[in-house]
This record gives structure tokens, sequence and C-alpha cells, in this order.
């Protein structure tokens, strides 16, 4: 989890704690490409396959990765690829509605780490 890595724990928890766990069957679509990033998922589970326009594998993912972070980061942010369960996965779901996600200007660490990803 790249991404999260190096924020405090409390940071880290009020972000997965925002999340949905819910589980998904292998063939089910996560994410499309041109559609607004408004979700992650952190995979605790299986597998996902990143795909491009064309359907050609880009990378898999499996339990301890998030996918679909930049929806946490960039606002109306469109998807550059297709995320599809290649393996009967358990994933936390989580969305970058504003009650849900730490406050930047009150975490220094979080803000930083906003400011590295959107630049």
């Amino acid at each position: 989890m790249a991404v999260f890595q190096g924020l405090p724990d409390q940071a880290l928890l009020r972000i997965l704690t925002a999340g949905v766990r819910q589980a998904e069957r292998q063939g089910t679509v996560l994410m499309r490409t041109d559609d607004v990033a408004d979700c992650f998922y952190l995979i605790i589970e299986g597998r996902v396959e990143v795909r491009d326009r064309e359907g050609v594998p880009l990378t898999t993912l499996d339990s301890s990765n998030v996918v679909g972070e930049m929806g946490l980061f960039a606002p109306d942010f469109k998807r550059n690829a297709d995320v599809v369960v290649i393996r009967d996965a358990v994933l936390v779901h989580g969305t970058k509605l504003p009650h849900q996600l730490p406050r930047a200007g009150t975490d220094p660490a979080l803000e930083s780490r906003l400011r590295l990803t959107s630049t």
C-alpha cells in the first residue's frame, strides 16, 4: 500500500474504516475505463487484474494491495483502466465522500502525502 505507507495509524484507520468489506466473485468488474474515480479497493484476499482499454492485462494485484486510490486524491479523475477480479476476492471498498476521509489540514503527514500524490 505504497500510497498509504508511512501514514500514522490513526489516519490509515480512518481511511480503512470508511470502507465496506465485501466479497466479489471471479469475473466481477470493479472499475471501468473512463468511469469517475470515486472509490478505491483494498484487497484482503484474492486477486484482481488491471487491463487497458483493449482488455490487455497490465498487472495483477493481490492481498495487501490497493487499487483505484487516485479516487481519494483527485476530484473528477477518470479511470484509465479496467479492474477485474480474477480470483474470488474479499475487499474493502472505500469512497472519497468528505465525511469519510481524514481532513488533510488536521493531519500533517496525510496533508504532505496528498500534496506528493497530486503533483
